[in-house]
């Protein structure tokens, strides 16, 4: 598996909780979700007009605050709902925590792929305060070990097992999805196209029918395509 770095955890920032998702039965094409063959996934009509693909990361505070926030909710019973508009979510991994948070989600079915990332989104704080209430060798020590291991360890120290359980992902399953190279690999090459080709350099990052946009054009836009262009701040 190569492309992908190891490394012990970072800190993050802390972003204060948002309103909550969800709540409300999103009628139409928002309740149609695909699974692509490169590891993300699209909600909406495959025949929409337009699409917005969200690239996103598991340890990005501000993508966790998008995803907990209304805005994507929104989004989804609006003009993805009506079938003019298709969402991909897009995952860019920056680290082991990020990678192993990536696989899980990746393992759930499409449609229930948004309801474990806003689970996440909302239990990110709290998986960062474990982790980093751990001593820093047992952290060295986990940096040390084979990539998959390591994707096995750091779920078992956050609690991640127990998270995906209550979501109903049973361990069996959470354990194969950590150590599938197909899933891993996909990861990576995702990471090497928003990088280089799509000109990503960070997240939350949205595209436009392929070209960045900032997020006010998604979310504060009744029609996002036909607003003037606005890109997004360097």
């Amino acid at each position: 598996m190569t492309g992908v770095q190891t490394c012990a955890l970072p800190i993050y920032d802390e972003v204060a909780p948002s309103a909550g998702l969800g709540g409300s039965s999103a009628p139409a094409w928002s309740d149609e979700a695909t699974a692509n063959t490169n590891g993300t996934f699209s909600i909406g009509s495959p025949n929409a007009a337009h699409e917005v693909t969200f690239v996103h990361s598991m340890t990005s505070a501000a993508s966790a605050e998008l995803f907990r926030s209304s805005k994507l909710d929104e989004f989804l019973r609006g003009p993805v709902a009506r079938g003019k508009y298709k969402l991909t979510v897009y995952p860019l991994v920056r680290d082991p925590l990020d990678i192993t948070m990536s696989l899980l989600v990746g393992c759930a079915q499409a449609g229930e792929r948004i309801r474990f990332l806003k689970s996440f989104a909302g239990r990110q704080k709290a998986i960062f305060d474990i982790l980093q209430a751990y001593d820093e060798s047992s952290l060295r020590e986990l940096s040390s070990l084979p990539p998959t291991d390591q994707f096995m360890g750091m779920a078992e120290m956050a609690g991640l097992f127990e998270l995906v359980g209550g979501l109903g992902m049973d361990r069996k399953k959470a354990e194969a999805c950590l150590r599938n190279s197909a899933s891993i690999d996909r990861l990576v090459e995702l990471n090497s196209h928003a990088t280089g080709r799509m000109g990503i350099t960070g997240t939350p990052a949205f595209l436009l029918d392929g070209n960045i946009v900032s997020q006010e054009v998604v979310f504060s836009e009744a029609d996002p395509a036909a607003a003037p262009v606005k890109s997004p701040p360097q």
